[in-house]
């Protein structure tokens, strides 16, 4: 009798010890639970954050873009027009909706289309010239043309960003600056600065 007694006793110290061994491991892994639920909470706001970050950040870049007093421009590697702002669309003479499609080549003046087309073909970065822009009643002006790529997130060339400035003003205040430079106020007839720019000009020619 004492031997089944001490033997219902080991059995269940035995028992007793295993369900104590069982909770601390799962008293473990509650805690482990714990510590892994703080961090995914703690993940999930710093997520949260950086997309209210990154939206702010897309809003502020989209108000940039549609209020910009520059014409802006996306396009796709062969030129075709993604987006535009109204600027450009003030700028070209036409409704926002219509550049969204075209071929940016058809807003380039006939003169400049070959040297657009070999700037277009060799685009690598950041670019900066001056091409005369066309509208669609033919009439053209000067402008300064500001190209930037667009990569995806492969770092693969998706497409260009192109900034337009009208200098039509510029280059009438440079002309008029080089007419008062070179001319006489008075009599319209050429003076010695021009003599002489002239003759240095034909002297650096003769060199050649």
């Amino acid at each position: 009798m004492q031997f089944h007694e001490r033997l219902i006793s080991l059995r269940a110290n035995e028992q007793s010890a295993e369900v104590m061994k069982i909770n601390r491991e799962l008293q473990q892994s509650l805690e482990e639970l714990q510590v892994m639920s703080k961090v995914l909470l703690q993940q999930n706001e710093e997520m949260t954050v950086a997309y209210e970050i990154a939206q702010l950040e897309r809003q502020r870049y989209q108000d940039l873009f549609k209020f910009a007093l520059d014409g802006y421009l996306i396009t796709n590697t062969t030129g075709s027009i993604l987006e535009a702002n109204h600027s450009a669309a003030t700028l070209l003479s036409v409704h926002q909706n219509y550049l969204v499609g075209k071929p940016l080549i058809v807003f380039i003046a006939r003169s400049d289309r070959h040297e657009f087309i070999t700037r277009l073909n060799n685009l690598q970065h950041l670019q900066e010239w001056e091409i005369n822009l066309q509208l669609r009643d033919s009439t053209s002006f000067p402008a300064s043309i500001r190209v930037a790529a667009v990569y995806d997130s492969q770092d693969y060339l998706v497409g260009w960003r192109w900034l337009l400035c009208n200098i039509s003003e510029r280059k009438r205040a440079e002309s008029q600056l080089r007419q008062n430079a070179f001319y006489d106020a008075l009599t319209g007839l050429p003076n010695r600065a021009l003599f002489i720019e002239r003759l240095k000009h034909a002297l650096q020619q003769a060199k050649r």
